[in-house]
């Protein structure tokens, strides 16, 4: 979808059969508590193939360039020449207002994330407030944590909604690092352009999504094998030139990616479901995206009862890939538990266990 951006239409998940007794119900919901009241998304017209000249030489150079990591790409939406990430961002926003029956005067938080945004600082956060009108007093809090940007504001927003501090928060994550990747290295394959949003605020409906519980780990050990920053443009001189910020995968980072990808986040997952009794056949499954490698090893680790994936079609979106999905695939979404699963460079896995006290009716 361009920056109309009517509804998607839904798209693909995996589904494995229940195999067990049901699960511990979900809480049922007395009075009204935080919630997401609704989402939406923003996705680019442009339609990237893999045949895309852009990509000849990885193409060409098949072995030495994707390393057999990248795989499972098809197609990913990209932005045009004179599109802005803003754009995408406050499409996706205004469709999660519009969804959750609010205006922009509603809104007294916004929370997220523009990567690579047009400054380092201010973030496209701001640019976003400012085109959509909000109130001069909201308060606007970029979370720089890629890719768990998105987890990171909902469980913040809960927080700040649930002790009084906010009342309606906004929720924008948005990407644009089809522009911000080296296309003579393996990962930039993978990439697409895309933005989402999600309203959260008080509800007494027990069929919306609330956080249940949350869990973060990370291992050191790979630090600096995965970053985006600007490289010199020629030897040092004073001052010194540099080109656009663009992404790096070091050999420690491809370490990390082989090592520590395939299982970190099924153990994570699977630890935060036992201390909430439930198993992972209760769960749709929403991850970071990254490759069919990683995607594999955690549907043979989980086999969730769904496992929402779109590599194929939208290829990465990096820190939008979790709420784009938990968007365009929502009817999908057949389960009372969710867990959404953020990946990070340091590296690091974030987990969020969203339950509802009951699947929506016809879902």
């Amino acid at each position: 979808m361009g920056r109309g951006c009517a509804p998607h239409r839904r798209d693909r998940v995996d589904q494995a059969p229940r195999t067990r007794e049901a699960p511990a119900p979900a809480r049922v919901m007395k009075a009204k508590t935080a919630a997401i009241i609704a989402t939406g998304s923003c996705l680019p017209d442009t339609i990237r193939r893999n045949d895309d000249p852009i990509f000849d030489y990885l193409n060409n150079n098949p072995g030495t360039a994707n390393l057999g990591l990248f795989e499972g790409y098809d197609t990913r939406r990209v932005l045009a020449p004179g599109e802005q990430l803003a754009d995408l961002m406050v499409s996706a926003a205004k469709s999660a207002l519009q969804r959750a029956a609010l205006t922009a005067a509603d809104i007294d938080l916004l929370i997220g994330y523009a990567t690579v945004s047009t400054w380092e600082m201010p973030n496209d956060l701001f640019t976003v407030a400012i085109e959509l009108g909000l109130p001069s007093t909201t308060a606007i809090i970029p979370i720089n944590n890629e890719y768990s940007n998105f987890n990171q504001s909902v469980v913040i927003a809960d927080a700040l909604i649930s002790t009084g501090r906010a009342t309606r928060a906004l929720v924008v994550v948005g990407t644009n690092w089809t522009r911000h990747i080296d296309y003579k290295t393996p990962a930039a394959i993978s990439i697409g352009d895309g933005a989402g949003a999600a309203v959260v605020a008080m509800s007494g409906d027990p069929a919306l999504f609330r956080v249940r519980d949350v869990a973060t780990d990370a291992d050191p050990q790979y630090m600096g094998g995965m970053y985006v920053s600007a490289d010199p443009t020629q030897p040092p001189i004073v001052p010194p030139t540099f080109g656009g910020p663009v992404f790096h995968l070091t050999p420690t980072g491809i370490e990390a990616f082989k090592n520590w990808g395939p299982a970190e986040p099924p153990r994570l997952v699977q630890q935060v479901l036992s201390r909430n009794g439930l198993s992972a056949s209760d769960i749709a499954f929403i991850p970071h995206q990254t490759s069919t490698v990683l995607n594999q090893a955690w549907q043979e680790a989980l086999q969730p009862a769904v496992f929402v994936q779109t590599l194929a079609k939208y290829g990465n979106m990096t820190a939008a890939n979790i709420p784009v999905n938990f968007d365009v695939c929502a009817a999908e979404i057949t389960t009372s538990h969710v867990a959404l699963v953020g990946l990070g460079p340091e590296p690091s896995c974030n987990v969020v266990l969203l339950e509802r006290a009951a699947p929506v009716s016809g879902a």
